[in-house]
């Protein structure tokens, strides 16, 4: 059947726009009446407001449309109204409404208000737009029959505004319950305005009381800033006064100020108070704001040094001991073909824990970028040998001071000098890159200075009297300087293997061997004292409490050397029979061998040697990485390390001292598999998604099932205190994990760990112990989709076994609650057993 379209044939009707209707059934029109009648898929537009149903009737005189449903041939409605207008949407069982006036009436209309849902038995709709309902529902399940719901006596909804309800109560399907209000508001408001900002009624921190906290006004003051004043009064007397403020200018900066005040006291019959004063500034300048210059603060500052002394203590931060409060400003400079930046910093830290601040008042970095010799050509003809000179060079700069929070006292402020220290480090290097021998090596030679000056430093002396050693604090000038140099010589060597098989299997093995050289000497910045007791030279550094340290005393002279491989795998893929492309696997991912030689040491001259070797996801299931280090030294019957090599004392070449080997593995169906490997992509460069997913909380119904398998090692060799003791201390642990979904409404998790070294020390020496006794944790938990809800079930204990619920180790959880998160905070939860 054609649809038909229509037109006002009927003479004036009064109204500002044409309406337009069609019908994909039929259309009835009567021309003495001026009625239109339309059958089936019936749609009504006027303006910005369209209405479709199964059957539509249109009074042209009246200026009225009547909408409901028709009954198909088993008695189920067909075509509910649906009424659109403003973009909002909503469906009805019958409605009239006149274009004119602009007035409707509407029985069990639902409309979606964004996570929500709105179920009103009957309701007008008023030419402001305001709709006044009664017997209505509210809720977040978007069923035609909620699982559960907000009944509301009476209610009127202000779009955009607010929605006003009289006496609301909740039900579970068509049982009440207690959680109940006299009233309810509800903003809706997309834009800010005047408004009473409510506040909660509960316990404060400490004993405070009850009372009333965060009753204020919201203000909002331009397009640019807003301010909300709220305050808190308790039982006990104690009151807060605070105010926020938070500013944005687009692509110029954004941030938001706070300032607090506390009045804090016991009980009424207390005489002592105190006050608490706090500071929030936090702000943010657009990139887009400058191209050079970029200011930002992050302040937060408590007079009291600590957040548990606070009436509106936060559970997140109370046991919070460190505030940090830091101003910056950098500025990227260019100054001819030289560029680099330069930084100011001031900041506060204050410590709960020390009751002490720190102080940096200012300090300042200058820096410039990497450049060669090569700027200073006029000529640029060529390549000169000189430009592969490369130089940076650093400036720091800080007045710093730590001292107690008490000192920080108008009476006190002479003695801050006691606790200052400042200074200046500057450094440089000059390096190179050469590539040798057709560039399969590459040498780069490296010189580094490196000068410190303090205004506070100590000078020693020997006291004939005492015969001790006696320590001067000086403030004055004083310099430190020191340098080295270093060089490093490595490379990429690379074979390829092919297999003759049909699937044309080849090998990458890449070989990185590393050599790096550094020398410094000794510059004799110590001070050099003679113990007349002992006879011998003291030397003691004079910068032990200066701003900027030397490094230790002594010249060096050290060689490092490394080699790292990896090793990959490409194949034919046989699921490709048309494009005939390649898979690639990572065999290896690391495997190396590190060590170093000190020539300038008396003995033990040459470094333990580090191994280690990693895989990830070997043909994506199984993965291992272990480290190791080996001793190459002779060591006694009680394993103290000597000084001979190991195999100059018939020890081979060493032994390893500790070991460390972890391998993990994943199984899943291939179903599984797809998805694991869609959100790692997912979330590949998103630090936050990825923890979400990675998150054992995280229920994850599109991956049916999986099962995870984790071995770990720990390996130590220890001294002896006797020769029959044993030679080393082995650990080892496994956890086997995983979760099944039984359909898309049920998710179980579990995971269990055993201590498998207590197991084998068990069967080898006959020990009477049941075997439950080494299972060192174990976890269950149940989710249970609800539709609109959900159930969650945790059931957990570490350490060694015990009777559940026998014990403090034991962890239960029980909770029930809405998923919208416009109302998670309505939940039923246990977090003990309930025959506690």
């Amino acid at each position: 059947m054609g649809v038909l379209a229509a037109t006002n044939g009927f003479g004036q009707s009064g109204l500002d726009a044409p309406v337009s209707y069609s019908a994909r059934d039929s259309i009835v029109a009567n021309v003495k009446t001026q009625i239109v009648k339309l059958y089936g898929e019936a749609n009504v537009n006027y303006e910005d407001i369209q209405l479709d149903a199964d059957y539509i009737e249109i009074n042209l005189k009246n200026n009225e449309v009547l909408a409901t449903y028709s009954l198909d041939s088993i008695g189920n409605p067909v075509g509910k109204p649906i009424f659109s207008t403003a973009g909002e949407e909503s469906t009805c069982d019958y409605i009239k409404y006149n274009f004119k006036t602009k007035k409707g009436y509407i029985k069990e209309v639902r409309a979606q208000q964004d996570e929500g849902y709105i179920h009103m038995a009957e309701s007008k709709v008023h030419p402001n737009q305001q709709v006044h309902l009664k017997n209505g529902k509210f809720t977040t399940c978007d069923l035609d029959t909620p699982h559960y719901h907000f009944k509301m006596t009476r209610a009127i909804i202000v779009p955009e505004e607010r929605i006003v309800t009289g006496p609301v109560f909740m039900k579970l399907g068509k049982i009440p319950t207690p959680l109940a209000a006299p009233f309810g508001f509800f903003p809706q408001t997309k834009t800010r305005k005047h408004g009473l900002i409510f506040p909660e009624i509960g316990r404060a921190n400490g004993n405070a009381g009850f009372g009333l906290k965060g009753l204020g006004y919201y203000f909002p003051l331009g397009d640019y800033w807003d301010l909300a004043l709220t305050g808190s009064i308790y039982t006990t007397g104690q009151w807060s006064l605070s105010g926020r403020t938070n500013y944005y200018r687009k692509y110029k900066f954004n941030g938001g100020f706070g300032l607090s005040y506390e009045r804090i006291k016991g009980y009424f019959y207390d005489t002592n108070n105190s006050n608490r004063v706090s500071i929030n500034w936090r702000h943010t300048q657009d990139r887009k704001a400058h191209p050079t210059l970029n200011f930002s603060s992050d302040v937060n500052f408590i007079s009291n040094n600590s957040n548990k002394v606070a009436l509106d203590a936060d559970p997140q931060n109370y046991f919070q001991n460190t505030f940090n409060s830091t101003l910056k400003l950098n500025k990227n400079w260019t100054a001819g073909k030289l560029k680099g930046t330069a930084n100011l910093l001031t900041s506060l830290k204050q410590n709960a824990s020390s009751q002490n601040y720190t102080l940096d008042l200012p300090s300042f970095k200058f820096n410039v970028n990497r450049f060669d010799f090569g700027i200073f050509r006029k000529n640029k003809i060529g390549r000169k040998w000189y430009e592969s000179i490369q130089v940076t060079y650093d400036l720091k700069a800080k007045n710093f001071i730590q001292a107690p929070d008490s000192i920080f006292d108008i009476n006190q402020l002479g003695v801050l000098s006691d606790y200052t220290r400042n200074g200046l480090e500057q450094s440089t290097t000059i390096n190179s890159q050469m590539k040798l021998f057709k560039s399969r090596l590459t040498l780069t030679p490296r010189f580094n200075y490196n000068e410190t000056w303090n205004f506070q430093y100590e000078d020693h002396f020997w006291n004939p009297a005492d015969s001790t050693i006696d320590t001067t604090q000086v403030n004055a000038f004083r310099a430190a300087r020191n340098l080295s140099l270093s060089s490093s010589l490595t490379g990429n060597f690379y074979g390829y293997y092919k297999l003759k098989v049909p699937a044309k299997t080849r090998f990458k093995h890449v070989a990185t061997p590393r050599i790096d050289y550094s020398w410094s000497p000794d510059l004799g910045i110590h001070n050099e004292i003679f113990n007349e007791v002992d006879s011998v030279f003291t030397y003691i550094s004079p910068f032990a409490t200066s701003l900027y340290k030397e490094r230790s005393r002594g010249s060096s002279s050290k060689l490092t050397f490394s080699l790292a491989n990896t090793l990959k795998m490409k194949t034919k893929n046989k699921k490709d029979t048309i494009n005939n492309t390649d898979k690639s696997f990572n065999l290896i991912d690391a495997a190396g061998i590190r060590g170093g030689y000190d020539f300038f040491k008396d003995s033990l001259n040459l470094d333990n040697f580090t191994l280690d070797f990693r895989t990830s996801k070997f043909l994506n299931i199984i993965s291992f990485q272990t480290t190791a280090t080996l001793n190459p030294y002779g060591y006694d019957s009680l394993n103290i390390t000597g000084t001979e090599y190991a195999w100059n004392t018939n020890q081979g070449i060493g032994r390893i001292t500790n070991a460390n080997f972890i391998a993990n593995a994943n199984f899943t169906s291939n179903s599984g598999r797809k998805k694991q490997k869609e959100l790692a992509d997912k979330t590949a460069d998103n630090a936050e998604l990825t923890g979400f997913v990675t998150n054992n909380q995280t229920v994850n119904f599109d991956i049916p099932w999986q099962v995870n398998l984790a071995y770990n090692l720990d390996f130590k060799n220890i001294i002896k205190s006797a020769i029959d003791d044993p030679n080393y201390n082995v650990v080892q642990t496994l956890r086997v994990s995983g979760d099944f979904s039984i359909n898309q409404k049920w998710k179980f998790a579990y995971g269990i760990q055993g201590d498998l070294q207590q197991l084998l020390t068990k069967n080898q020496e006959n020990i009477d112990r049941p075997y439950i006794d080494l299972i060192t944790g174990w976890n269950l938990n149940v989710w249970r989709d609800l539709h609109c809800w959900e159930a969650t079930l945790q059931l957990g204990q570490l350490g060694t076994w015990r009777e559940p619920w026998t014990t403090t180790n034991f962890t239960f959880l029980f909770r029930v609650n809405i998923k919208a998160s416009m109302l998670d905070a309505i939940k039923l939860e246990y977090d003990q057993p309930p025959f506690f």
